[in-house]
């Protein structure tokens, strides 16, 4: 927004001073945007390399990977899939009971 407003007002010679203002306050902003994407993108990087799994080869890994999994689809069919199916069927009931 800033380089559109420096460049409209650019060419007139009262406002030259405004409008290299504007093209510096764009400038800046540029500049503070790739520092913010550079600085969070290491700070990615640096939380992906301290947080690096075991191995795959590691029996311990795969124990802990499939107990995981076990826990994930047990939680998924006691608070997702039932309570869902218990409310079809009490709709069901419902609706032939009318």
């Amino acid at each position: 927004m800033f380089f559109l407003l420096g460049a409209v007002i650019g060419p007139s010679r009262p406002h030259h001073a405004l409008a290299d203002a504007l093209r510096t306050a764009a400038w800046s902003t540029v500049a503070a945007a790739v520092a913010s994407a550079l600085i969070g993108l290491l700070g990615l990087l640096f939380s992906a390399a301290r947080q690096r799994t075991a191995p795959p080869g590691d029996p311990q890994h795969a124990q802990d990977l499939a107990a995981a999994r076990t826990a994930w689809r047990t939680a998924l069919l006691h608070r997702g899939l039932v309570p869902f199916l218990l409310a079809g069927l009490h709709a069901a009931d419902a609706g032939r009971d009318a």
